[in-house]
């Protein structure tokens, strides 16, 4: 994870999220957003309907 930039970082997680990957990837992923203290609130998250 530590090769991963911030964003990359937050968009690894966005994705996941939004394609429902397994849950321990995303709890990874989190633990990873939270030692770095990134924030998560500035995600912008847009669903396969949102697209254009």
């Amino acid at each position: 994870m530590w090769m991963l930039t911030d964003d990359e970082l937050l968009h690894a997680y966005q994705q996941a999220v939004e394609l429902q990957l397994d849950h321990h990837f995303i709890q990874l992923l989190q633990e990873e957003i939270n030692r770095r203290q990134l924030e998560m609130h500035n995600l912008v998250w847009v669903s396969g309907a949102a697209r254009a």
